[in-house]
């Protein structure tokens, strides 16, 4: 909970202030940050355009709170320019290796967080390519926000406060004994799965959740 909701805190509040009315593109939208930037951001009152790349976890992201939710085998940039009209206000790409469609369903003005490279190294960008309609791209580190004890303190504090407060949820857990670690393998590689495995010692936790 602290590493991945403090990086979409951060996400949401300091690489782009999420404002009620923004148009928000998440990728990996079901995944353990996707799936709090999406509660946060709507939280907000932004309208939330999710990615994800199965539909069990497509539907996730809209119980989550996303308005649409699309899959990475279709032409998401064309449908999500379609459904906003005009291009979202921000793009979150964890991906990587999309970061040029993420630019293309931007607005003009609007912005690009890359925070991760899951699916490979993202291309270059020559800078030129961004003047036409004024769009920008911002890298996104969580360590640049967690300087000192008391700035931590601040940011846990709110993390928490939004979790008590109902605004983020946790993630569905799901526990296996120690002896069941091949199971709980085959859980991990599947590609419906969301959510997080712990393994216990006591054998009678076995698919608890």
């Amino acid at each position: 909970m602290l590493l991945q909701g403090l990086t979409a805190q951060y996400l949401v509040e300091d690489s782009v202030a999420v404002r009620s009315g923004d148009r928000v593109l998440i990728q990996a939208a079901a995944g353990g940050v996707g799936r709090l930037v999406t509660q946060m951001a709507s939280a907000k009152g932004a309208q939330v355009y999710a990615l994800a790349s199965t539909a069990a976890k497509r539907e996730q992201a809209r119980l989550n709170g996303a308005v649409a939710a699309y899959g990475y085998q279709e032409d998401w940039v064309a449908l999500i320019r379609q459904e906003t009209g005009k291009g979202v206000d921000v793009a979150y790409d964890s991906v990587g290796s999309t970061l040029m469609q993420s630019l293309a369903t931007l607005r003009d003005g609007g912005r690009a967080v890359i925070f991760g490279k899951a699916g490979g190294t993202p291309p270059l960008v020559d800078p030129l390519q961004l003047m036409e309609g004024s769009k920008g791209i911002i890298g996104g580190d969580l360590w640049t926000y967690l300087k000192s004890r008391e700035e931590r303190q601040v940011r846990v504090d709110r993390l928490f406060a939004a979790l008590h407060e109902g605004r983020i949820t946790l993630p569905h857990i799901t526990v296996f004994p120690l002896s069941a670690g091949q199971d709980a393998h085959r859980l991990l590689e599947d590609r419906n799965f969301a959510g997080k495995i712990i393994f216990s010692t006591h054998e009678e936790d076995r698919f608890h959740s």
